[in-house]
């Protein structure tokens, strides 16, 4: 996954990134990225709430299975022991809609403008000595960028956070 994120990275500074669109569903991606994620889940004793409704559109699914498995990544990785992620797809309107909310350690004010920039970790991931290098985010933001979307974050600090991400549907 680091190698993957670093080229990813590097792509994103070498110009517009390639799609390889084709009609997908998000909900699939995403049930993806949970089962890929299953034994992290189960080793940190964490409940899962799924709401996957049907979100097809025209989309990278391989890019949007990075940016998937990024947002339940982290979620997993800054969620304490015995706490809840929840994972939502669904089509509003025109558009196709991903969250992911945590109970897990938040993020200030402060660092909250910042954290899609290639590099910043948060002051609560390097204050729980959460590995990671800051790359992501920004790589999420990257990748729902090229498809026109963007991306979003609610976060209280010791209470959790929310990120959602907005796509046409094309």
């Amino acid at each position: 996954v680091l190698v993957r994120d670093l080229l990813t990275a590097a792509g994103t500074r070498a110009g517009p990134m390639r799609l390889d669109v084709s009609d997908a569903d998000l909900a699939e991606i995403a049930a993806d990225a949970a089962a890929a994620l299953a034994p992290d889940i189960t080793a940190k004793h964490l409940t899962v709430h799924l709401d996957l409704r049907a979100a097809r559109g025209r989309l990278d699914a391989g890019r949007l299975a990075q940016v998937c498995e990024n947002l339940l990544s982290n979620a997993v990785r800054y969620t304490p022991e015995g706490g809840t992620i929840a994972v939502v797809t669904r089509t509003v309107g025109d558009e196709l809609e991903l969250d992911v909310q945590d109970t897990g350690v938040g993020i200030s004010d402060d660092d909250r403008h910042r954290l899609f920039d290639e590099f910043f970790r948060a002051d609560s991931a390097r204050i729980t000595a959460t590995r990671g290098i800051g790359l992501g985010l920004s790589i999420v933001k990257a990748i729902v960028e090229a498809h026109d979307g963007r991306v979003h974050v609610e976060s209280t600090l010791g209470e959790g956070s929310t990120f959602t991400v907005r796509l046409p549907r094309r």
